[in-house]
């Protein structure tokens, strides 16, 4: 399978107040921009057998910026206690993708799939301080941000999940999430990548009653930003559940 996109995109500010305060920011008013961004991604899938089948995916993908990211005026984000500005000249985002996955599936037995993928991107979008915070300043003490190209970043990850019919009563599932996004010129983690986390649960049906006990395990985050957001390191935990019906 082969398929492909184009995005084009006419875009501008059109409220008069909002346009005259970007463009005295951005010191121009021409604020007008057309951006393309152009996507092809091509799979092949081999069936191993009736019961299993294997998946590779490539693709050359593009984002355009987002309005906000053009766009942005005084928008505050509590997330790093930022207020953030667009810039109009952001090019779109690039990158090269590539997934391979395997299902295997025995109807009302068991059902496992795994996957793992990759993700290199240029011309990666985020914000970046042009004006430290001021503790001094009572009105806006907050730094502020202007959404820039920082560079390449990489995102990988692996997911596997199965299930499992012990019987016509009882059933189980495992699920497992990695996940690691690094800022290649910053040398840093990207934001809001979740650290490794482990789920399980076991299930009892009969009739029209049921019964499931699950637990969901999230190891310790180390992996954090320092320059795209204020991250820190936080400790893993654990979850039991319990619920019935």
């Amino acid at each position: 399978r082969v398929a492909a996109r184009i995005d084009y995109s006419r875009r501008s500010l059109t409220d008069t107040e909002g346009k005259n305060a970007f463009a005295a920011f951005w010191n121009s008013p021409d604020i007008a921009r057309t951006p393309t961004a152009g996507s092809i991604n091509a799979s092949i899938e081999y069936i191993i057998s009736n019961q299993t089948s294997l998946r590779l995916m490539a693709a050359r993908a593009s984002r355009l910026p987002t309005h906000i990211e053009n766009y942005g005026f005084y928008l505050y984000n509590p997330l790093d206690n930022a207020i953030y500005m667009g810039n109009p000249d952001l090019a779109p985002e690039r990158g090269w993708q590539g997934e391979v996955g395997i299902q295997h599936a025995e109807p009302g037995k068991l059902q496992m799939k795994a996957a793992a993928f990759v993700n290199v991107m240029e011309n990666y979008i985020a914000g970046r301080t042009i004006i430290a915070p001021d503790t001094t300043n009572k009105q806006f003490p907050q730094a502020f941000r202007r959404y820039e190209h920082i560079g390449a970043a990489t995102v990988a990850g692996i997911e596997a999940d199965c299930w499992l019919a012990f019987d016509e009563e009882w059933s189980g599932r495992t699920t497992y999430r990695w996940q690691i996004g690094r800022a290649t010129d910053l040398k840093e983690s990207l934001p809001w990548m979740p650290p490794m986390e482990l789920s399980a649960k076991i299930r009892w049906e009969r009739e029209q009653y049921w019964a499931e006990l699950g637990s969901r395990l999230t190891a310790r985050q180390t992996n954090f930003s320092r320059t795209i957001s204020a991250e820190d390191e936080t400790p893993g935990y654990a979850i039991l559940d319990f619920h019935c019906g």
